[in-house]
């Protein structure tokens, strides 16, 4: 049985896609932690493929430090930005937000974990600019005994969003950059990979205490635990609204950071099919100008099936050419095509709405 399907309308060939990366990984740093850099103030500076690449941008320890953090977990490329998060009015979320959407950044961390109501503020802000652009905030919580109430508080209330992932931990080091290991990792594996029980290396914390802990794992708050002799994910659930309103996220229906990002992979996937075919051949408004199209779609779907992502179970509903109205012919406009996947080894479905210009 398929519980809550997740319902996705898109439009293709109005706007060209955004990007074809799920992993691309930013780190926010704020400028008050940054003693020497040569960095140009809210620039992103992107392709860092080892920390050799950083230290001409910015020979900051501690700020080497949380790029190696990230790197050991396997990251092969990161990109980092350097601005004032703390000052109000410091910066303009819009240019942010604008630089990582044209730097395809899918994953965000930081500045800063959290642990007071101003990282709550600057965190809140990054969620709804992370959400804006698709990509995922992973909001690392540091765990303060007799807080857990707040903390739970924060997530469910504030961030309210399937793109947030909020990750608490009690670290042995206060000064380890352990939320730059756990972005690595997210970044690393596959979009429709489940986060739950994923090993977090390199890193050392301190077990939360069994009634906080059994208080957090229970609500939408993950946690770093020792499990297996390992350090391990709780649950890799989203902050997406228990009890949404109109227009919002709705945790039944994204209740894992898989299938946010499994839904993003699916429509640009097919988005950027579509377009190249589009763009490149001359798709008539004929019956073999829809198999066409539908092939296409087919040939998307069947390799994500075979890659993982969903199961063979796929659907792909299309008019045939003497159902479509003349208008929507003489608007060069094909609506109405439904896709139905089934995310592999989960009972969680994507419906997807797409509407084509041809």
């Amino acid at each position: 049985m398929v519980l809550n399907p997740v319902e996705v309308n898109v439009e293709i060939g109005a706007v060209p896609t955004i990007s074809e990366t799920y992993s691309d990984l930013c780190i926010l740093i704020d400028e008050d932690d940054v003693d020497t850099t040569t960095h140009d103030a809210k620039v992103l500076y992107t392709d860092i493929q080892n920390v050799e690449d950083a230290v001409d941008i910015v020979a900051d320890e501690d700020v080497l430090d949380i790029f190696k953090m990230a790197f050991n977990q396997g990251v092969e490329r990161l990109s980092f930005l350097i601005a004032d998060f703390y000052t109000e009015e410091s910066i303009d979320p819009e240019d942010i937000e604008q630089q990582l959407i044209d730097n395809d950044v899918d994953i965000i961390t930081g500045p800063r974990i959290i642990e007071d109501t101003e990282d709550e503020d600057v965190a809140k802000d990054i969620a709804g600019m992370a959400a804006d652009i698709s990509a995922v905030y992973v909001a690392p919580l540091k765990y303060k005994s007799g807080e857990i109430a707040d903390m739970k508080s924060f997530v469910e209330d504030d961030l309210n969003s399937k793109w947030s992932l909020a990750v608490a931990f009690d670290p042995v080091d206060e000064d380890d950059p352990i939320h730059a290991a756990i972005t690595g990792k997210l970044s690393v594996i596959e979009p429709w990979d489940k986060f739950m029980w994923k090993e977090i290396e390199d890193v050392e914390i301190k077990q939360i205490p069994g009634d906080d802990l059994e208080e957090l794992v229970d609500s939408q708050v993950n946690v770093l635990i020792h499990k297996l002799d390992k350090v391990l994910v709780s649950n890799g659930l989203t902050a997406a609204n228990e009890d949404p309103e109109e227009g919002e996220d709705s945790f039944d229906e994204y209740r894992f950071i898989d299938i946010p990002r499994t839904e993003k992979y699916l429509v640009e996937e097919i988005s950027s099919a579509l377009e190249r075919l589009i763009a490149t051949s001359e798709i008539t408004y004929t019956q073999g100008g829809l198999n066409t199209i539908e092939s296409k779609i087919d040939d998307i779907l069947s390799q994500a099936n075979q890659d993982g992502a969903i199961t063979d179970e796929y659907k792909i509903q299309i008019k045939d050419i003497d159902e479509i109205s003349d208008e929507d012919k003489q608007l060069r406009k094909l609506e109405d095509i439904s896709v139905e996947v089934q995310l592999a080894g989960r009972v969680q479905e994507i419906v997807m709405d797409l509407t084509i210009n041809l």
